[in-house]
């Protein structure tokens, strides 16, 4: 045990220490001994040293106390180690000079280091000899780079002596507790002295150093967060747990974020809509006939215009979407909201010879007349963009008609007459092209018929050449003013296109006795009645491709066995612009007709009807039976331009009424139950379902 030797009075007590303590080789200070002596328990400070480990001293007590005077004082000449712990005659340690610690060079060979306390007038000579004065802190004595002064220095702390003198600490790293610690990336944070951590992320030190999160929680954006329930997952560092089969903003994965309108499901982006519908504006539509979304989202129609397979087009265009049939409906022109509707009704079919024709307005107001017509008339279509009527004769005239005058004859370039079971015509039905001002006269020809067609300038009123179809055309032809075609089922299965612009024709063998066309234009899915039978067929023409001259798409014929006891089956069709509603009827007699409701898209899958209705015409308001109309067919449809109600207008036999029939009231009306039959106790004229006109 080293003991501390003063001398007395105010001579040198510098020689006296160094010998006394002798030299002790690289001991760190224990705790206590960083500025002076005076703990309960002081020991003698340990000494550091460039070459050896650490080593311990014994403490030095003064007395029973161990108190510092005690251990200065029982050294002193003129003191005790009493007891007491008291040193020197008045119980204190020495002289009351201050007492400083510093690190003194011993040896003067292989020079050492100690650390010891002196007295202040003893700090010029360490200083002399190449000692240091050390400050709070420092607790370890080491030799400099040179060996020739000493360093004070704490192996606690000091990067250049962590744990030893002859340990240095890579350039950035700091010392803690004894042990050299790297420097933290950037976004951490040094912990504990030893480690780095990011305090946004550390479940055991979130937020700051030393804060756990409970067990199976987790560190995020700095706060501890419980787990999620099972099924969902945290991403990106949001709190918020999602279910990744049903989070549009990570879909089946994190990150993974499905397009505007789309919603996730089982993981995947889908639409939320129908088959055939798209998202648009936070609702579900069909794009192929949405005005206000017409081919793509956003994409409105300007004015009045109407959607018709995904374009805008002038209402009149869209309204001469119907069937060849023998009447037809004048709807108000463009821009004006509401108006008259104005039915133009032949006298005369392929079997009758009465001519003329009546004009009998069907809603607002207008003239009720009888236009005289040389010949018997079979067929009358109408331009609502620009009010014209042109009407067909059995034989080569063909008449236009304004208001209710007969404006102009006109010879068609028919030559043979064609045969259809329901009679015979030379000129059998025209159609209207109304964004061309053209008619499309069905005629037949002796050269590249039976039947063909021949256009009609009714800008100028005069006809192109005749071309051929090389088949007998349908009883009832359609023109599609958006795919530019004709469409002409016949009563040999042929289903035939006739394309508009190139002049080419097109057949498709459908088979059955197809009797007349229609189309719902709003989607593109083409009819065909077939006679003697309940069947309809349905075709998508927006599938349909071609090669040479035959055509196909996908098709069916779908039967309703109520439609088969119509007279003579499934025979006048027609489909209202602009709804997905059509009306079917029988011929030559009978009071059956039915309803059908068309899918609102296309472009996948096969067509089917999706519901439909049965029905006979009640009496009509004389009492009469009804009855139905000859070929070709005295049946059409339209929307009205003032209750926007889906209508369909069909004419008797005798010519004296003509019925309006509400196709959506009429669909929606009860059916005897197990069936599509109308109930029989249904009141179709007194809930307004059904009502009549007057022809005269």
């Amino acid at each position: 045990m080293i003991s501390r030797i003063h001398s007395t009075g105010s001579g040198r007590r510098f020689p006296a220490l160094r010998g006394a303590w002798g030299i002790l080789i690289g001991a760190p200070l224990l705790p206590g001994f960083l500025i002076g002596c005076s703990g309960a328990d002081s020991r003698t400070p340990d000494i550091g040293s460039t070459s050896s480990a650490l080593s311990s001293a014994a403490p030095s007590k003064g007395g029973a106390s161990g108190s510092c005077g005690g251990a200065s004082g029982g050294a002193h000449s003129g003191g005790k180690g009493g007891d007491d712990g008291k040193g020197g005659d008045d119980g204190k340690g020495g002289d009351d000079d201050k007492k400083t610690f510093v690190c003194e060079i011993v040896g003067t060979k292989t020079k050492s280091v100690k650390y010891a306390s002196v007295e202040a007038d003893d700090l010029s000579e360490v200083k002399k000899e190449g000692g240091a004065v050390c400050t709070a802190g420092a607790s370890n004595c080491c030799l400099g780079a040179t060996g020739k002064a000493a360093v004070c220095t704490s192996f606690q702390t000091d990067p250049a002596h962590c744990g030893s003198c002859a340990n240095a600490c890579p350039t950035g790293d700091t010392c803690n507790a004894g042990v050299c610690v790297a420097p933290c990336s950037s976004g951490q944070t040094l912990c504990a002295g030893t480690t780095c951590a990011d305090l946004q992320a550390d479940a055991a030190n979130c937020g700051a150093c030393g804060n756990a999160c409970p067990a199976g929680d987790s560190c995020l954006a700095g706060a501890c967060v419980a787990p999620c329930p099972s099924g969902q997952t945290r991403c990106g560092g949001s709190t918020a747990c999602v279910d990744l089969q049903a989070d549009v903003d990570n879909c089946g994965a994190c990150g993974v974020a499905c397009a505007t309108g789309l919603i996730c499901t089982a993981g995947v982006c889908a639409s939320p809509c129908p088959s055939g519908e798209t998202f648009c504006s936070g609702a579900c539509t069909v794009t192929q006939s949405d005005a206000e979304n017409c081919g793509a989202c956003g994409t409105a129609c300007g004015g009045d215009d109407v959607c018709q397979e995904g374009t805008c087009v002038a209402k009149a265009v869209a309204a001469s979407c119907v069937p060849t049939s023998s009447l037809t409906v004048l709807l108000p022109p463009a821009g004006t909201s509401g108006g008259s509707v104005i039915a133009y009704v032949p006298n005369g079919s392929w079997e009758e010879t009465a001519t003329g024709v009546q004009v009998v307005p069907l809603e607002g107001t207008g003239p009720r007349a009888e236009i005289a017509t040389p010949n018997p008339v079979n067929s009358c279509a109408s331009n609502s963009s620009t009010g014209e009527i042109v009407c067909t004769a059995n034989n080569n005239d063909v008449y236009l008609i304004q208001g209710t005058t007969l404006t102009a004859t006109l010879t068609s370039g028919a030559t043979a007459a064609q045969g259809f079971s329901g009679g015979s015509c030379k000129n059998c039905g025209v159609a209207i092209d109304a964004a061309n001002d053209r008619a499309i006269v069905v005629e037949g020809l002796a050269s590249g018929g039976p039947g063909g067609f021949q256009f009609l300038d009714l800008s100028a009123n005069t006809f192109a050449t005749p071309i051929g179809g090389g088949a007998s055309t349908s009883e009832n032809v359609l023109f599609d003013p958006q795919l530019n075609l004709v469409l002409s089922p016949n009563e040999q299965g042929n289903y035939q296109l006739f394309d508009t612009t190139t002049s080419a024709v097109f057949n498709d063998a459908v088979g059955g006795e197809l009797d007349s066309a229609a189309e719902d234009c709003s989607t593109g899915i083409a009819l065909a009645s077939v006679e003697f039978t309940g069947n309809v067929v349905l075709v998508d023409l927006t599938q349909r491709t071609t090669s040479a001259s035959t055509w196909s798409a996908p098709t069916t014929t779908q039967t309703m066995p109520e439609f088969a006891s119509f007279s003579a089956g499934t025979n006048g069709i027609a489909v209202a612009p602009g709804s997905h509603l059509g009306v079917v009827t029988g011929e030559f007699g009978g009071a059956g007709f039915g309803v059908i409701q068309l899918p609102a898209t296309s472009g996948t899958g096969t067509p089917q009807i999706i519901d439909y209705a049965a029905v006979n015409m009640p009496n009509d308001p004389s009492g009469a039976a009804w009855q139905m109309g000859l070929d070709p067919h005295t049946v059409t449809a339209y929307q009205s331009p003032n209750t926007g109600k889906s209508l369909a207008v069909i004419s008797n036999d005798a010519r004296t009424y003509v019925a309006l029939v509400d196709l959506a009231a009429l669909l929606a009306t009860s059916r005897t139950s197990g069936s599509h039959n109308v109930s029989p106790s249904a009141d179709l004229v007194g809930t307004g379902v059904v009502s009549f006109v007057s022809v005269h």
